[in-house]
């Protein structure tokens, strides 16, 4: 799961766009490449996933107090 939070920005991060332009990726995590498909969570499941997120990092809490947009939760699926 990502969090297309830009710290509470008004705009979406350029990643996120790329993402949903192009959500075949590649991700490495400790060596080990996978190829990944992301898609943006829609409502139900980024209400189901956000307290998740806000609990392993607080500030993203804060980040979504200071704008008006939803900020995108974005899940990688494999390939």
């Amino acid at each position: 799961v990502l969090v297309a939070s830009k710290g509470g920005d008004d705009r979406h991060p350029e990643w996120h766009r790329n993402l949903v332009a192009n959500p075949d990726v590649e991700l490495t995590v400790g060596g080990t490449t996978r190829t990944m498909r992301a898609y943006t969570a829609d409502a139900t499941e980024r209400d189901e996933l956000w307290p998740r997120i806000v609990a392993a990092y607080r500030g993203y809490a804060d980040y979504q107090r200071r704008t008006e947009r939803e900020i995108p939760v974005v899940v990688l699926v494999p390939r």
